[in-house]
């Protein structure tokens, strides 16, 4: 059983997306940045990329990482029984629930066991897709394990393939300072830096 129900009805309420909302089973643990950087371990997803991943041991690929979700949007899928992950990360919402779709596709074993997870956003962002992608979890049996939506802080994330758990990824190798998180980028500055200039 996830969160899925229970988000479906605080979407509705007044003041959803006026501050942070998060739902989870427990407190995300911290993680260096240099440990996940130690052995080229991570695959990092950039603005507007999604991408898959299986863990296959020491070799390969362990964690998915998202440094400096402000005002985007990350959703992750990851199978428990075959230790594959896909990741997203948008501003636009637009194409998300089929993006998404895809992604289940990718990682679905024959018979997954998937848990989802949503981060970002930050306050009094639309949240008008969360219904299509509720709908999209619900008809393919997913469960919504984590949900971390708006506030006022820039998050960094990373999923690590081996365990199925989420992190707070730690760009310093230390615990962060009070207020040092908070998001001093306004949604038009960050706007301005996803316009490519002309040539």
């Amino acid at each position: 059983m996830g969160f899925e129900g229970i988000l479906v009805v605080d979407s509705g309420r007044d003041g959803f997306g006026t501050q942070r909302y998060l739902a989870t089973g427990k407190e995300r643990p911290h993680i260096s940045k240099s440990k996940i950087a130690a052995h080229d371990d991570s695959e990092y997803l950039k603005l507007g990329e999604s991408k898959f991943v299986a863990y296959t041991g020491w070799t390969g690929k362990r964690y998915l990482a998202f440094e400096n979700l402000s005002y985007d949007l990350m959703v992750s899928l990851y199978d428990v029984d075959t230790q594959k992950g896909y990741g997203i990360r948008l501003f636009e919402t637009k194409g998300l629930v089929a993006e998404v779709a895809k992604g289940v596709r990718s990682v679905a074993s024959r018979r997954p066991n998937i848990e989802a997870r949503v981060v970002g956003l930050q306050n009094k962002e639309d949240h008008g897709f969360l219904n299509g992608l509720l709908s999209l979890l619900s008809k393919e049996g997913i469960r919504l394990i984590e949900v971390d939506l708006f506030g006022e802080e820039v998050r960094h994330i990373a999923i690590d393939l081996k365990t199925g758990m989420s992190l707070n990824l730690l760009l310093e190798d230390r615990h962060y300072r009070p207020g040092e998180l908070i998001n001093k980028l306004t949604i038009d500055d960050f706007s301005r830096t996803l316009v490519k200039p002309k040539e």
